[in-house]
């Protein structure tokens, strides 16, 4: 029959998770009390939460979409103001050609 005592000293036993904040897997090792935390959380028993490290990134990301976004539809009505403004001095400038040659055209 075999004891605790002989088992080898590198093979981590597993304790209560209560211990670890249930926030991690906590292990016996050589004697010692650990805990692995998971992701998003760090300290001796996995206290400490850990901003989440997506967030960052995901929310400059979304940003960068709207701002784009928001230029993009800028930069079209811009456009869209100019060909409007250009074709009304077209047209300008073509009815002041037709009355000229009206004019022109008169005994």
């Amino acid at each position: 029959m075999e004891t605790a005592a002989a088992m080898p000293t590198s093979t981590p036993l597993v304790c209560d998770k209560k211990l670890c904040q249930d926030h991690g897997e906590c292990l016996i090792l050589n004697g010692e009390t650990s805990c692995e935390c998971r992701l998003g959380y760090r300290g001796t028993f996995c206290e400490d939460r850990v901003s989440d490290p997506i967030r960052v990134p995901l929310s400059l990301g979304v940003l960068g979409v709207l701002g784009g976004i928001i230029l993009l539809a800028f930069m079209f009505m811009l456009i869209r103001k100019k060909r409007k403004a250009y074709n009304r001095k077209l047209m300008s400038e073509s009815k002041k050609i037709n009355m000229a040659s009206i004019d022109n055209d008169l005994p």
